[in-house]
Order: structure tokens, then C-alpha cells, then sequence
């Protein structure tokens, strides 16, 4: 069977089944093959074709994303409406250490974030869409911390737990001519998290008040299915964006000398005599800095906006990682301008609501997603 699945270019990891696979003869189902026990425990069945046989790959099934302290991080597809915690752990191979679990998704319509030790965990019914995240959390006295951009040595350290942002810096060999120590930023695993969260109960509103929008003629209710397409793909593609997790630390030159905690990335950024534009305009481009140059008239040097542009909210991502936006905001060197689209939906409630998440996604992945 694995022959001519290879043969035919393999499963849609999208949407076909590794779980759920027949083969079938004169109508009939000969026999079924599930390839997590194959990948698990190497039990495949043997099978004798024939000529006429087909093999069919059913539709993909429930699935739960899966991170941490484990050897075998992904997503598993599950056969039935729940998994229990138990079976997903054996699945996904955590490792020595483990003693917690953090489980979020949605039930009854709202979003939901649970922490559980991993003897409660085992016994926890998971649902389609649940993230779950393993961590070996014995309150170590040592914590990992990582480092990124401008700097020389080592990329990740070890220190203790009650480690200080300033107190890690003074141990970072930077260049002071080609890094920018004055906009030093952290990207923190529980602000990403919170980002995701954000955005998630976003786009679950958004879906919910365009399912409660009712039309009263047939040109309203043609309208809406070209706006349901619409809004599908935009929360489709919403939905795949990244949260970066970035904490503002500088300001002003002056760096808050913040408590680290495990998982932490250091962002010392390179010194950089551009600004960066993106977004709605007819050109994205880097333009080299001039003092005294606003948001608008960086935009202008590059071609000026394009049709689908938000005009009057723009977003200057500097390059400490905080934010400002506006009709025409303030611009430092190194940042970057970013042009919302214009949202072309009639009802106020859904436009304001997807103004909303499009700002979102800019201050959390410094990208502009279109409608």
C-alpha cells in the first residue's frame, strides 16, 4: 500500500486522513490501514492486490498542535470527536521531566487556557483545534535565554532564574558602531500567547456577527456571499499569521532592566540609516533616513499609496518594537511604515470589527494582511 500511496504523490497533508485509509474491492472495504500504529509500532497490514483495487484516503480528521519539551512536536490527527491526554502524550514521545501541560482552544464558543499537571492532563479530553504545550516545569533554579541581531559570542545562555535583562547585557559582546543597543526589545513566549489569543477571539467575533447579518433582498444577499468569501479568506489567512511575542524594554535610550524568564529571545538590532515601507503602496521599498521627515512624505518618495490604502491610519513600527499610528506619525531611523489596506465592507460593525484585527496582526508580526 505505502508503495502506490508514493506512487501517487503521497497524502494532501491539508486535507487527507494518514489515520483513516480503505482499500476496497467490487464496492467493498477489504481492509483499513491506520499509519500512526505503522510510524508507532510498525504494524502494517498485508495486503494481496488485485487488479481493480482502489485505495481511498479519507478526509482529514480532528487534529491537535502539539510543542514543548517532547521528541516528536507536530500535529496529530485524532479519530473521533476527543482524545484523551494520555494517548496524545504516548504520540508525541515528551520526555523525561515533564511535569506540566498547557492546553488552550475553544469550547462553547469562547476560548479557554488551562495549565495542568501532567498526572491531571493524562486524563483530559481534547477537542479539534486544542494547542497543547509540554514543559518540564520544576522550578529550575537555572533558566535558557537566547540572543538574536547584532551581537558576537555565544547565541544562548544559561543563568539564574532570578537574572536581570541588564544584568545578562553586560555579559553580551556587541559592535557599539554596528548595533543599536539603544532599542534593545525581548520576544516572550507568554506575550506571543496572549497575541494569539487576541487575535483569535477577533476573528471568532468577527465570524460571529457576519453569521448574524441578515439580508432583506436578493441583491443584499448576493452582496453577502461575495463578502462571506471575502471574509473567509481574510480569517483564513489571519489566522496563519505568527505573533513575534515582542515586549518593549526601551525607551528614550534607557533600557527597563526587566526579570528574565525561560524561553526569552534578546533582540539587539543592527544600527540601520533606512526606513522601510510595506503595505499598500505602489512600491515597498527602503529609503534612505532624513531628519525631519514624517510618515507621508517617506510614502510619497515611494510612489504614494495605492488604491486599496487606509489613508488615514498608519502604522510606524520602530525599532525597539513599539508602535505608533496615525494620520501622519513621527519616524525615527531604522523603523519601518506600514500602509493598512482600506476595508471595502459596508456594515460598520464587521468593517470596524476587521479594522480591528488588521491593526492586530501589524503590532503583532509587523506585516499588513489585505481583505
Amino acid at each position: 500500500m505505502l508503495y502506490f500511496l508514493d506512487k501517487a504523490g503521497g497524502i494532501d497533508a491539508l486535507k487527507g486522513s494518514y489515520r483513516s485509509i480503505e482499500i476496497q474491492r467490487d464496492g467493498q472495504t477489504v481492509t483499513t490501514l491506520d499509519l500512526y500504529r505503522f510510524l508507532h509500532s510498525g504494524d502494517l497490514p498485508t495486503v494481496q492486490f488485485r487488479d481493480g483495487d482502489t485505495i481511498v484516503v479519507g478526509r482529514k480528521g480532528s487534529t491537535v498542535a502539539v510543542t514543548g519539551d517532547i521528541n516528536n512536536e507536530g500535529l496529530f490527527e485524532f479519530i473521533g470527536p476527543v482524545i484523551n491526554g494520555a494517548q496524545l502524550s504516548e504520540l508525541s514521545m515528551i520526555r523525561a521531566g515533564v511535569s506540566h501541560v498547557g492546553v488552550s482552544g475553544i469550547r462553547n464558543g469562547e476560548s479557554f487556557s488551562r495549565y495542568l499537571p501532567i498526572s491531571e492532563f493524562r486524563t483530559t479530553q481534547l477537542r479539534d483545534g486544542d494547542e497543547v504545550h509540554f514543559r518540564a516545569d520544576q522550578n529550575d533554579s537555572v533558566i535558557v535565554v537566547e540572543v538574536e541581531g547584532a551581537y558576537k559570542g555565544p547565541s544562548r545562555y544559561a543563568v539564574a532564574k532570578n537574572t536581570r535583562l541588564q544584568d545578562l547585557l553586560d555579559y553580551i559582546e556587541v559592535d557599539n558602531e554596528l548595533a543599536n543597543v539603544a532599542a534593545v526589545s525581548l520576544k516572550r513566549q507568554q506575550v506571543a500567547m496572549r497575541q494569539r489569543a487576541a487575535l483569535n477571539e477577533s476573528l471568532r467575533r468577527l465570524q460571529s456577527r457576519y453569521l448574524t447579518a441578515s439580508s432583506q433582498t436578493d441583491a443584499e444577499s448576493a452582496i453577502r456571499t461575495r463578502e462571506a468569501e471575502l471574509i473567509n479568506q481574510f480569517v483564513k489567512t489571519a489566522g496563519q499569521v505568527e505573533p513575534n511575542g515582542r515586549l518593549v524594554v526601551a525607551r528614550n535610550g534607557k533600557v527597563a532592566n526587566v526579570l528574565l524568564q525561560s524561553g526569552d529571545t534578546i533582540t539587539i538590532p543592527a544600527k540601520s540609516e533606512s526606513i522601510l515601507i510595506s503595505g499598500e503602496v505602489l512600491i515597498s521599498q527602503a529609503i534612505l533616513y532624513e531628519p525631519g521627515l514624517k510618515a507621508l512624505d517617506y510614502i510619497k518618495r515611494s510612489g504614494g499609496f495605492s488604491t486599496q490604502a487606509d489613508t488615514d491610519r498608519l502604522v510606524v513600527v520602530h525599532t525597539n518594537g513599539d508602535v505608533s499610528s496615525g494620520r501622519n506619525p513621527e519616524v525615527r531611523v531604522g523603523d519601518e511604515i506600514i500602509v493598512l489596506p482600506r476595508v471595502p465592507v459596508k456594515n460598520l460593525q464587521i468593517a470596524a470589527t476587521i479594522v480591528d484585527i488588521i491593526y492586530k496582526v501589524a503590532v503583532a508580526a509587523s506585516v499588513a494582511i489585505n481583505l
